[in-house]
């Protein structure tokens, strides 16, 4: 096992360190109460959905993975992540903000989409989202405006040197039109418990409740239930996921494309 390369952090008294080597990342992070160890495979650590350490340090960590990756035989999905950190120039992605309802708002950089709230001008993320999560698989953020979903999609893969990759537009996540989506609601009440499903427009909400029926419950955005349906799902309607599928299906809106090179891999064909 060969190391390539450290990277640490420091802020006030929190540590970072992420230790890269040929085969895996070893993570380590300290405290006054808590210290964690973290050991990943690379192929984990390049579909990574939220940020490692820092905006400026994982862009570097992403990036060497992708070349220590680059003459793989990987499995499809890694091997888009693999091209996406190898062929993307972050420094053309400009910072940008969208004010959603509740005062969150919504932050594109360069290496994450985030949603958070400003306080004195501090801009406090909520979670970030690695701009490769959010390009492959839309927002986690729910009911984000289909110009802010669709202009944050196309400014990522404009980011993209086409002489690097064959990834093209439709690669990305679909863009789905809320407005179209129907309203879908599933209830079970056995008296002194239950569960409950609302898909509404740009967000589905579950949960369950005990004693006391309560509308509180979690909820994700239509991207995260098109492509996690099983996670997100209660169990006790795991049975309707096709006709929740069909209803997003519907949402989606066409958009004509040519060359898509990822959509359909043939299974005996690695790309490397």
């Amino acid at each position: 096992m060969k190391k390539i390369r450290e990277f640490s952090k420091g802020i006030d008294k929190n540590k970072f360190l992420a230790i890269l080597y040929d085969t895996k990342l070893v993570s380590f992070f300290e405290n006054e109460k808590e210290a964690t160890y973290l050991e990943e495979a690379l192929d984990s650590v390049i579909e990574k959905t939220t940020v490692i350490i820092s905006r400026k340090i994982d862009i570097q960590i992403f990036k060497e993975v992708a070349k220590l990756l680059k003459h793989k035989n990987l499995p499809f999905k890694t091997r888009k992540y693999r091209d996406f950190w190898s062929s993307i120039n972050t420094e053309k992605i400009k910072i940008e903000d969208v004010y959603l309802p509740q005062g969150v708002v919504w932050r594109k950089t360069q290496i994450s989409v985030s949603a958070g709230n400003i306080y004195n001008d501090i801009f406090s993320p909520i979670y970030e989202q690695a701009l490769s999560d959010f390009f492959f698989h839309g927002p986690t953020q729910p009911e984000i405006p289909l110009k802010f979903r669709r202009k944050f999609r196309q400014d990522i893969f404009n980011s993209l040197d086409k002489s690097k990759t064959k990834l093209r537009i439709s690669d990305g996540f679909p863009l789905f039109n809320y407005a179209k989506i129907k309203k879908f609601d599933l209830k079970i009440d056995k008296g002194n418990s239950g569960h409950y499903l609302y898909l509404n427009k740009g967000k589905i909400t579950v949960g369950s409740w005990k004693d006391k029926p309560t509308s509180y419950g979690l909820t994700y955005s239509i991207e995260d239930l098109w492509h996690y349906p099983q996670f997100i799902v209660p169990e006790v309607f795991k049975d309707k996921i096709p006709k929740i599928k069909e209803i997003l299906e519907h949402a989606i809106i066409s958009e004509k494309s040519k060359d898509v090179f990822f959509s359909q891999p043939p299974d005996s064909v690695a790309h490397s």
